[in-house]
């Protein structure tokens, strides 16, 4: 009896071996739900925050919005260290815990005290926020837009409006960056000649667009059995909508947005861009998987999110990986595999060579 009971706990733990190495069926691997990775994440427990500041020079950074956060985040408890990073128009801000401290609760304890940093910068030199919850071991998928005649600026804009919010809805990943391209804007280009001969400053320019995108409601009418809503409709939905804006009045005439400037579409200011092969520019991006999240499903979430993306895509257009880090654990788990078979047979040889007896070999 007590033979038979080693045997069988002996044969369930070799069970879970296989099981997780790939051997024997997936389906014992998701009943218990064995994390599989090419290596271990021995990331330490770190919250990151950052801060756009556009157009501030490096030294403006790091006086005006990175010393803020770093005196919003002293005292926190189980923290170890604060490292900071002020380049042009960005400050970055990391705040390391203990080991043994949980990456949510620290960013809990992090998140309340930015209400404080952000009351100690200046207004309209940025927001700080908090970074994503991954970790550098969380690219796991990376990807090119490619679409045949399209113009960068319309594959950026499929990038940002139609791919990322679809794959940030995989479970298990926690955000979706986008790289290379233009980012679309709606451009005031102001004409200074312009703005002395009207008698127009630029903060009245910048209030007069703020004021003159949005809606308002009204509340409704009743009338008989029906209700009809007041609405006051003053988002703007075109370049002619931004040039009719009403900047100022002079001499009971009113000086409109195109009076003092062109309205035209434009691009965000670059600071780097994407390359393939020599051939020039793409659009690409990349999946940052979530801390303590199960590598193998997460892409295999992306796939299949990929899939249903390239089939709603214009004809043409597609999203074409470039780097899968499943390959990369199908790889490692693979060496693993092939070590301890050969391994456990070679050790099987040996026990049966010594005990004579196939049962107790396979046993141990």
């Amino acid at each position: 009896m007590i033979s038979r009971l080693v045997e069988w706990a002996l044969t369930q733990r070799l069970l879970v071996v296989l099981g997780a190495l790939g051997i024997v069926g997936g389906g014992y691997l998701a009943v218990q739900g064995l994390a599989v990775d090419a290596f271990p994440d021995v990331s330490p427990v770190l919250v990151q925050v950052t801060t756009e500041s556009p157009g501030l020079a490096p030294p403006e950074v790091e006086a005006l919005v990175t010393y803020p956060v770093e005196v919003a985040m002293n005292g926190l408890p189980g923290v170890t260290r604060i490292q900071s990073i002020s380049a042009f128009g960005l400050s970055q801000v990391s705040v390391y815990f203990r080991d043994e401290v949980d990456i949510y609760f620290a960013r809990q304890l992090v998140f309340e005290r930015l209400e404080s940093a952000r009351d100690a910068i200046p207004a309209g030199l940025g927001d700080p926020a908090l970074g994503p919850v991954t970790t550098g071991l969380g690219q796991v998928y990376q990807y090119l837009i490619v679409g045949e005649g399209l113009s960068l600026d319309s594959l950026r804009t499929i990038q940002d409006w139609v791919v990322k919010p679809q794959l940030r809805a995989v479970p298990g990943v926690t955000e979706v960056l986008s790289f290379g391209g233009h980012v679309k804007q709606f451009q005031v280009q102001l004409d200074p000649n312009r703005l002395v001969q009207y008698g127009v400053t630029v903060e009245e320019v910048i209030g007069a667009l703020e004021r003159n995108n949005a809606n308002a409601g009204g509340g409704f009418i009743v009338r008989s059995p029906e209700e009809y809503l007041v609405r006051g409709l003053g988002f703007v939905t075109s370049l002619e909508d931004i040039g009719t804006v009403i900047v100022a009045e002079r001499e009971n005439t009113p000086v409109y947005v195109r009076n003092v400037g062109r309205v035209a579409i434009g691009a965000e200011v670059r600071r780097g861009a994407v390359s393939v092969n020599g051939e020039g520019e793409a659009v690409a991006g990349i999946v940052l998987k979530r801390i303590y999240e199960n590598t193998s499903s997460v892409i295999e979430g992306v796939r299949a999110q990929v899939k249903v993306i390239n089939a709603a895509m214009p004809p043409g257009v597609r999203l074409a990986p470039f780097y899968d880090q499943a390959d990369l654990v199908d790889r490692a788990v693979a060496t693993v595999r092939d070590a301890l078979l050969e391994g456990g047979a070679l050790i099987l040889l040996v026990l049966l060579l010594f005990l004579g007896n196939l049962r107790s070999a396979l046993i141990v």
